[in-house]
């Protein structure tokens, strides 16, 4: 999830800012709007000075060092659900969750293959029998994972829209709270990488009698690439963790509320049969919360490490990315970055919450067994 959240925040179309004067209904384009900027600038309306503007006209779009419109792709609070942004990132996360179900089962085959193919070596287990087991486990595993697609679907989809939510209420709060209107900064955060990346593409390679490339110039555009995705990235990367850490801590929090339960039943019982367990019972919660806590500590720990050399690696990887393809190199690259992070260092969030189940649904079962014996 990491990486098709991080690279749909960062890479997506965007809305531009509009102005009330300037920005007339005559006035459709990105070009249009820089032009009439300045056309205005040049007649002496309005003085742009640092992206700032001074000005008798009221609202005009606010031009940086570059010349272009800043904050022009910072996105309004509502615009991943209309229709056409729906749609796409539906299909998208379609597509991922479906590569993903068949990576999986491909690579857990391939395992599952080479033991088998231990056991046939060893004399433990005969070809005919090893062949049937493979046949046995894929139409089990196959059926499966693919009952379980919908609802994998559904839990994306849930978290690209919460994320994404979470991304336009940090930039808010960054915006009013933090930066307090600086609209270079705010460039900075809200910037797509695959536009930046043309811009200096563009900016090299337009020069008169010129036929210099973004490869000339690997270390100036590879570390302005860097520098670009990273801020781009990371209230997106901020939106992901906070997801996933609060997921972690409400999923803590269930089973520490099934284990209480479970020890103020055990407790109440004793008290009725043995008089008095209650500094027992209390010294027992003491010391459950103590191990649940550590074990929380150390799992959002790593989480939160996770996420942050994923920042780190999908930033260099757009770098090295914008250098070789600008524009969609820099997405395929900042991606491949993400992923290689995650190779590294496992977040180790979904195997922590399906262990926590696995424990809860084990203890149930016990406690069952254990009443109808």
């Amino acid at each position: 999830m990491t990486t098709a959240v991080s690279s749909i925040m960062a890479c997506s179309p965007a809305t531009t800012t509009n102005g009330s004067d300037i920005n007339s209904r005559s006035v459709q384009s990105l070009q249009s709007k820089l032009l009439a900027a300045r056309k205005l600038s040049s007649s002496g309306q309005i003085d742009i000075i640092n992206g700032n503007i001074k000005s008798n006209v009221t609202a005009a779009v606010v031009l940086g060092q570059d010349g272009y419109p800043l904050c022009q792709y910072r996105k309004g609070f509502f615009i991943h659900l209309k229709l056409r942004s729906l749609i796409t990132s539906t299909l998208r996360i379609m597509t991922q969750q479906s590569t993903i179900l068949l990576a999986n089962f491909m690579s857990e085959q391939l395992e599952h293959d080479m033991k088998r193919n231990i056991l046939v070596n060893d004399g433990e287990l005969t070809q005919m029998e090893a062949d049937l087991q493979a046949e046995e486990w894929e139409t089990v595993e196959w059926n499966k994972r693919w009952k379980l697609l919908p609802m994998k679907l559904v839990t994306a989809l849930t978290k690209y829209h919460a994320v994404t939510l979470i991304l336009r209420l940090y930039e808010y709060i960054t915006d009013k709270l933090v930066l307090r209107g600086d609209l270079q900064l705010m460039d900075k955060i809200t910037m797509d990488p695959f536009q930046m990346s043309k811009r200096i593409s563009l900016k090299i390679e337009s020069k008169p009698n010129c036929t210099e490339t973004v490869r000339d110039y690997p270390i100036y555009v590879g570390t302005t690439m860097t520098s670009t995705t990273f801020y781009a990235n990371l209230l997106s990367f901020c939106a992901d963790y906070s997801l996933h850490q609060g997921l972690l801590c409400y999923g803590y929090y269930k089973y520490y509320n099934y284990q209480r339960t479970k020890r103020l039943d055990i407790a109440t019982s004793d008290l009725d049969s043995f008089g008095n367990s209650d500094s027992n019972f209390t010294s027992n919660i003491t010391e459950d919360e103590k191990i649940l806590a550590k074990d929380l500590g150390m799992k959002s720990s790593k989480l939160l490490s996770n996420r942050g050399l994923g920042l780190i690696c999908n930033a260099v990887g757009g770098g090295i990315g914008s250098i070789i393809w600008p524009g969609w190199g820099t997405i395929i690259f900042s991606s491949l970055g993400d992923s290689f992070s995650g190779m590294v260092l496992d977040d180790g969030y979904n195997k922590t919450l399906q262990s926590l189940q696995e424990k809860q649904r084990k203890e149930e079962q016990d406690d069952m067994d254990h009443q109808s014996q």
